[in-house]
């Protein structure tokens, strides 16, 4: 017995949550960036800001708070290629500027 309707908005409250874990790393990691004028680490927390602003529009596209053919039309595997190189290209600029500060 399959009920389509709590899937999606299962889903979509998924990735609510992980917006906002999103935007919590990343405010951390401007915070760090800041404290240690270190522009890597600013520009990750950015990147995972956009981020965060992406999947909580994919949020609200999953819960129907838009009408279906207002948002952009990608599909799901588009949308999870992006968050993947975003957080991919925050975490690789996090590493090398930890990697900068340990030399």
């Amino acid at each position: 017995m399959k009920d389509r309707g709590v899937q999606r908005e299962r889903t979509g409250l998924a990735w609510s949550r992980t917006s906002f874990l999103t935007v919590f790393v990343a405010l951390l990691l401007l915070r760090l960036g800041i404290r240690r004028m270190s522009t890597a680490d600013i520009l990750a927390g950015l990147v995972l800001s956009l981020l965060a602003a992406f999947m909580f529009s994919c949020s609200n596209h999953r819960l129907g708070w838009y009408k279906d053919n207002e948002l952009s039309t990608a599909t799901d595997r588009t949308r999870q290629l992006t968050i993947a190189c975003g957080v991919a290209l925050a975490a690789t600029l996090h590493v090398l500027d930890v990697c900068r500060h340990s030399l």
